[in-house]
Formats: C-alpha cells, sequence, structure tokens
C-alpha cells in the first residue's frame, strides 16, 4: 500500500491504517520521521482500542516522545491492552507499576502469568525476590521462582538455579545437583546464550575447586576456567581476564603436568568457534 493511500485509509477512521501511519511516522518509513504525528496516529487508533497502537503510545508517555511524559497515561494505555490480552503489555505494565511503587499489583499480575505457565514470569519474579529493591528480599522465594522457569526449560534460570544450589542461597547448598544444572548451558552448543555459557563455566570452575566439595576435582575445574577464559567475552575488562589467568595458575599449582594436560585436551574438545554461538540477547 502506498503512503498516500495508508494516509487516506487513516484519514476514513481505519484504526490497523491509523496505527500504521503512526508507526511509518515513528520509524521514518515511506516519510520523515515525526514523533509528534506519530503520537497523534497511535492516540487516533488507540481510541479504536487498536491493542499495539496502546502498547506504542504507552511507550510515547513513558519517554515523552511526541507529547509529555504521564507515566499514569501510560499505565492507563498497558491495563487496556493487556486486559484485551497482549502478553508484551501485561509484562510492560508490571515493569511500569514497579516502577511507580506499585508492587503488589505487579506481582499480581506476574504470579498470574507465572501460574499460567509462563517461564518468562517465573523467571522475572525470581529475579525481583533477588534483587529485595522493589519488594523485600527472600532468597527462598527467588529459588522457588527460578526452579519453576528452569523445569520449564528457561535457559537463564538454569544458571541461577545452579548458582543457588552451588552457594547454598535460598535452597539448601546440593554441588551434584548444582553441576548438573550448569551442565546444561556451560557445554558450547547453538542454543545457548554466549554470557549465560561463560557465567557458568565459571561456576563450574568454582564447585569443581571448592573444598567444601567432597567430589572436588582440579582437573575438572581448571578444564571450565579455560573454556570460560577461550570465551572471554569483548565487551568485559581485560584486567578481570588477567585476575582469571590467575586463578587458573592456582589451580594448576595443584596439578601434575599430565593432569594439565588432560585438562586442556577436555576443554579444547569442547571449544567451538564463537561466531557460532548465539548472541546475547
Amino acid at each position: 500500500m502506498s503512503f498516500k493511500q495508508l494516509q487516506l485509509n487513516a484519514a476514513s477512521g481505519d484504526p490497523e491504517a491509523q496505527f500504521q501511519l503512526g508507526r511509518a511516522y515513528d520509524c521514518g518509513d515511506g516519510t520523515k520521521r515525526n514523533p509528534k504525528k506519530a503520537f497523534t496516529w497511535y492516540s487516533k487508533a488507540a481510541n479504536q482500542h487498536h491493542t499495539e497502537a496502546l502498547e506504542h503510545l504507552a511507550e510515547f508517555y513513558q519517554n515523552g516522545i511526541g507529547c509529555e511524559e504521564d507515566n499514569r497515561k501510560a499505565i492507563q494505555c498497558l491495563k487496556e491492552a493487556a486486559e484485551k490480552g497482549s502478553s508484551s503489555a501485561q509484562f510492560s505494565l508490571a515493569d511500569a507499576l514497579l516502577d511507580i511503587g506499585e508492587c503488589s499489583e505487579a506481582i499480581d499480575i506476574l504470579k498470574s502469568k507465572a501460574d499460567s505457565g509462563s517461564c518468562e514470569a517465573q523467571f522475572k519474579l525470581g529475579e525481583i525476590f533477588s534483587e529485595g529493591v522493589k519488594i523485600p528480599k527472600s532468597d527462598c522465594d527467588a529459588f522457588k521462582w527460578y526452579e519453576q522457569a528452569a523445569i520449564r526449560g528457561f535457559g537463564e534460570a538454569y544458571v541461577k538455579v545452579g548458582q543457588c544450589l552451588a552457594t547454598g542461597v535460598g535452597v539448601t547448598r546440593n554441588f551434584p545437583e548444582a553441576i548438573s544444572w550448569l551442565l546444561k548451558v556451560a557445554t558450547p552448543h547453538s542454543t545457548v546464550s554466549a554470557g549465560d555459557m561463560h557465567f557458568a563455566q565459571l561456576m563450574l570452575s568454582d564447585v569443581y575447586a571448592s573444598g567444601d566439595f567432597p567430589g572436588r576435582n582440579v582437573v575438572e575445574a581448571y578444564k571450565w576456567l579455560n573454556l570460560a577464559i577461550a570465551y572471554w567475552p569483548t565487551w568485559a575488562a581485560d584486567d578481570q581476564r588477567l585476575t582469571l589467568g590467575e586463578r587458573r595458575e592456582k589451580i594448576a599449582f595443584q596439578m601434575s603436568q599430565e593432569d594439565i594436560q588432560r585438562a586442556q585436551a577436555e576443554s579444547a574438545k569442547l571449544f567451538i568457534f564463537p561466531e557460532k554461538l548465539k548472541k546475547p540477547g
């Protein structure tokens, strides 16, 4: 459809055309970017209860794009879109409510989604209870929600569950279970985020090097730390990488040359080229 036809359809009152015209002005698609006109057409479509327009209009109100910043109006838009069944609007509404301190309502929204099986909502609840910024901190509740998300296959939650089990935060310390969860993301493959994989490798090295672990294994500790160094994020500070190198040297002091060579060979078997890894989202 031409831009001219889109304008005609929008002017005739078609809510989808009004939304698409708002997006055109918003993104500069077929015309120059014009936030004020984008706001106007999003508003017209939202007044006709167009779900996506309501969500875009909320973002404009939240950030003062083409209008005065108004979080209350943003929340009104998100509530209507959420009531119409938009999952993204429900998450955005929870975030907006947390930002203005209406935590109880936000938690209720997330718990409702979590109880319906949303692993994203379960993980977000874990993060909220773990951080303890918006609501009182609860490591036990954080682990409960992380575990539910992990059981449903949410990759980021694997790392969190493994970390909690390895450190005994929110749950009884259990090294074998921690290793089981961490291994799901520590081994390089295309479905794993590079950041999650790197952190899991570091955690595995710490677990195997721990003097509290009856199954302490310096070869495994060296192997996973070796991989973590090999996959060091390009955005991270070089001095932190040097620190990891020093940690590896300390582990190597406890090993025979034969053990070091075995650990290096085992880590080499797991290594794949970074460009084949899933990039952090």
